[in-house]
């Protein structure tokens, strides 16, 4: 029986063994797993600050943009206003062209009737 106990004695040891390096390669992996999930967690921490951040950004884009709108609005009111008023300006001066050509036409006809009479009897003479 002596050998039979070493046969035992010796399964026994290398199942041991074989036990201890299957568990040393069961930790090696839970560290690694562990590993990844420390820089998967690092990563989502990452992509949610680039996130807030390209929020944050399209955020900033869009004020700037509803500035330049508003800015843009106020720019073609000011023209708008602008042309109303020197549209308003030419008509005046429209009519004060008018009146000026209606008068000028006035005195030029008394002009000519003026120079008609003056000169009309020395005509007869």
């Amino acid at each position: 029986m002596d050998d039979v106990t070493k046969i035992l004695v010796d399964g026994q040891q290398q199942t041991n063994k074989s036990l201890a390096e299957v568990l040393s390669t069961v930790a090696q992996l839970n560290s690694k797993i562990d590993a990844l999930s420390v820089r998967q967690s690092e990563r989502e921490k990452q992509y949610v600050l680039r996130e807030e951040h390209f929020q944050q950004e399209i955020t900033g884009v869009k004020e700037d943009a509803q500035e330049y709108q508003d800015t843009s609005d106020d720019r073609f009111e000011t023209i708008e206003t602008t042309l109303q008023t020197h549209d308003k300006k030419i008509s005046k001066m429209e009519g004060i062209g008018i009146a000026i050509g209606v008068l000028l036409t006035v005195l030029n006809i008394g002009t000519s009737f003026i120079s008609i009479v003056h000169y009309f009897p020395s005509l007869f003479k």
